[in-house]
């Protein structure tokens, strides 16, 4: 426990960059106190006198470790708990007399709702204009994980089925683009069938994505597997404009990529249908900025599930 002594500092400030840090480090992140400062916008070293501050203060280290090793102490799981809490009963009284303060803290599978999110939160901010974003990338599991544990109020996540465990609201169906070179012979092909594409260069993703998953889950039962591992639909896109193989691109609805030297099939069909989900802890209740949210990222999704390509 913090016991009754005052915090020599500003205590909130402190337990938000733990908390930070603390998520870095259950990522695995390598350096997480330098990738915590750049999260946070501040030198390592302002990062480092803090969690000295608060060290010092709780009276038992809370880290351990070096690099990609670094590790919470029993007291530093402890501290986390407590911190989590202390931020999550701070936020709920920071709206008690104002419904616009925030921050709203959000988790998306990367850039997939890319038109969707932005046009979302840019009505929030025209409703309530002093509410702050944070806005973080993280996979479906990860981000089951933030809303369980109160770190973020919403996650945008791929499933194929309503989400179990949480609450959840669906956004838009998640189309798949099979990606070829526009002068292939797969660019001017009939009908593709799955074992014909298993037997192409294929340009994938993290074995971690959600992506990779569902290809791999068709594919790989008639020997697809990747030969290029990149990090995003942009990079994958080029080396299929290089010539360097197929890709296969996820975007919400008719958000169909567009990438000179590229043709696009809608192969949907044959990896099975995904929705985009937008979830938040069994149980909260929606009402105020977080009610609003919900209308604003349903009502954008449902303008581009709307338009034709």
């Amino acid at each position: 426990m913090l016991g009754a002594r005052a915090y020599p500092g500003d205590l909130l400030d402190h337990l938000r960059a733990f908390a930070q840090l603390c998520a870095s480090v259950e990522r695995g992140d390598r350096g997480a106190f330098a990738r915590t400062a750049a999260e946070l916008a501040v030198d390592v070293s302002v990062l480092r006198r803090r969690m000295q501050t608060l060290t010092t203060f709780i009276g038992a280290p809370l880290v351990q470790g070096r690099g990609n090793r670094l590790q919470l102490t029993a007291a530093g799981t402890r501290a986390r708990a407590h911190a989590l809490r202390t931020l999550e009963a701070a936020a709920e009284l920071a709206v008690v007399g104002d419904d616009d303060a925030g921050p709203l803290r959000v988790a998306c599978t990367g850039t997939i709702l890319a038109e969707v999110l932005p046009p979302a939160l840019r009505a929030l901010r025209d409703a309530y204009p002093r509410l702050l974003f944070r806005v973080r990338r993280a996979g479906a599991t990860a981000s089951r994980g933030l809303v369980a544990r109160s770190e973020i109020d919403f996650a945008i996540i791929r499933a194929a089925e309503r989400p179990p465990g949480v609450a959840s609201v669906r956004l838009a169906a998640d189309r798949l683009w099979l990606a070829v070179a526009a002068r292939s012979a797969l660019a001017r092909a009939g009908r593709l069938t799955v074992p014909r594409l298993a037997r192409e260069a294929l340009i994938g993703y993290s074995p971690e994505s959600s992506t990779m998953k569902r290809l791999m889950a068709v594919l790989g039962p008639h020997g697809g597997a990747p030969w290029i591992e990149v990090d995003g639909k942009a990079a994958a896109l080029a080396y299929v404009a290089a010539g360097l193989g197929i890709a296969f691109v996820s975007a919400v609805a008719s958000q169909k990529p567009m990438r000179a030297g590229v043709a696009l099939r809608d192969v949907t069909a044959s990896f099975g249908p995904v929705s985009f989900w937008l979830i938040w802890r069994e149980g909260a209740a929606l009402q105020g900025v977080n009610q609003r949210f919900v209308e604003e990222l349903r009502a954008a999704a449902s303008r581009g599930e709307g338009r034709k390509s």
